[in-house]
Parts: C-alpha cells; structure tokens; sequence
C-alpha cells in the first residue's frame, strides 16, 4: 500500500513528528494537527483515508472527534484510530472505543503504528469489496425482481388482451348470430305471409267461380226449362185442352217447375263438389 493519506493529529509535537515520519517511509503521505477541531476543519476531511487521533486531544478529545466523524455522511466510513495514554489503558481486550475502529497505546512504536494503520485500511478495503459485491447483488436482484414483475405485469397484459379480443370475437359472432337467425326469421315469416296470401286467394277465387258457376248453370236450367215448358204447353193446348185447361195446366207447371229447378242446381253443385 502507498500514497494513502493520513491525517495525525496530538497535542504533543514529538508524537507528531514520531508518527509523519514512520508513516512517510511506509508510503503514505501524511497531514499533522494540535487538537480535536482541527480534524473537523481540516479542508477536504473526507479524502483521508485513515485518520488518527488523540483521545486526550486539546478542545475536542478523540471520542467526540469520533462521534462527529461517524455522524456525518462523508466522513463515517473513514476509519479512526485512537492514539491512548498507555496509563489510562482498559484492561488488555475490553477497551472502549466509542465508535473508533482501532486503538494504539502511547508512548507506541512506529512499526506499530504503521502496521496498525495498515490494516485499517486492508479492513476498509475489504469492507468497500464487500460493500460493492453486496451492491452488485442487490443490484442484480433487483434488476432480476424488476425483469420479472415487468415479465409478470407483460403476460397480465397479454392475457388481458387476448380475453379481450376473445370477448369482442365472441360479442361480434353473437351480433352476426342474432342478425341471421332474425333475417332468416323475417324471410320464413314473409313466405308464410305470402303462402297464407295465395292460398286465401285460392280459396276465394274457387269460391267466387263456384258461386258463378253455380249461378250459370242454375240460369241456363232455368232458361232450358222455361223453354220446354212453353214449348209443351203450347202443342198440348194446340191440339187437346181446351182454352181454360191450359191456364190451369200452365199455373201449376209455373208452380212446379221452381221445386224442381231448384233440386236440380242443388243436385248439380253437391256433383260440381
């Protein structure tokens, strides 16, 4: 690792100096401060990558440096190394470190704070691995569950679609359906009408021709028979029956001939039926 940077802050000059000058011969370029503040002043703070601090710094200790650090959404993936008087020390494994990511007790040799400094950031590069890989899967998921609720919400829609299609192909058979059963409703009804219509035509012209002939024959019977009778009475008073006998021979002829006139034209319309 190298060009990193480094930002060392204590109240103690010879700490200061100690310090920039191992991390510089391991590689990394290194910035110096007195106090607390001067972290959170320090121009671009974000841009280091591992900050150590004092926890007994002037004006702001490094806990509370830690706590603000960690608060602020460009700084609080920075990793913070606390720098501890080795007399205010925890027992070894249960010291407190208030959000800080590592600790190193002072009076501290430089190999081992450049080593410990080494593996903050190996840690905060791992981390950032792992955050991306995490990204990346969580990416992939949801570009996976987005795929298939748009797959899902496509076939909704096709589905939707060809019911739709289906339910207007069926309204449009039905519509063609009705017209045809109507149509071939209305053509039966009018060849019944019209079969009706020419058989009561039938029935009346054979009524009105059997009426007709009817009143013909009875005519020419009756025209036939005026003329016989005329004709026979006639010769029989010619020759035999005096004047007064054929008047009554006449009035009784004129009294029976419509009787049987009458019984013929009935004889001849019940034979004409």
């Amino acid at each position: 690792m190298a060009g990193e940077r480094i930002l060392l802050v204590d109240s103690s000059a010879a700490v200061q100096e100690i310090g920039k000058i191992a991390l510089e011969e391991a590689g990394f370029r290194v910035s110096t401060g007195s106090n607390g503040p001067t972290v959170l002043a320090a121009p671009e703070t974000e841009k280091f990558d591992v900050i150590v601090v004092d926890a007994k710094a002037d004006g702001l200790d490094g806990y509370l440096v830690t706590r603000e650090l960690k608060a602020k959404s460009g700084t609080h993936t920075i990793p913070v190394l606390l720098l501890i008087p080795e007399e205010e020390a925890e027992p070894r494994g249960s010291q407190t470190l208030r959000g800080a990511n590592g600790y190193v007790l002072k009076p501290f040799r430089p190999a081992a704070l450049v080593g410990r400094v080494n593996a903050l950031i190996e840690e905060k590069a791992i981390k950032e691995q792992c955050d991306g890989l995490l990204r990346e899967a969580a990416h992939a998921f949801m570009d996976k569950l987005a795929e298939q609720h748009i797959r899902e919400a496509a076939e909704k829609r096709t589905q939707l679609i060809v019911e739709r299609s289906i339910q207007t192909i069926v309204t449009q058979l039905d519509q063609q359906i009705r017209q045809e059963v109507g149509h071939r409703m209305t053509t039966l009804t009018a060849e019944k009408e019209e079969e009706l219509v020419r058989a009561t035509v039938r029935e009346v012209a054979q009524s009105m021709v059997e009426k007709l002939a009817e009143r013909k024959v009875a005519e020419a019977i009756q025209t036939v028979l005026n003329e016989v009778t005329e004709k026979t009475v006639k010769k029989a008073a010619d020759t035999h029956i005096p004047a007064q006998a054929r008047r009554l021979i006449k009035e009784s002829l004129d009294a029976m001939l419509p009787r049987e006139v009458g019984n013929q034209v009935q004889k001849s319309i019940e034979s004409a039926l």
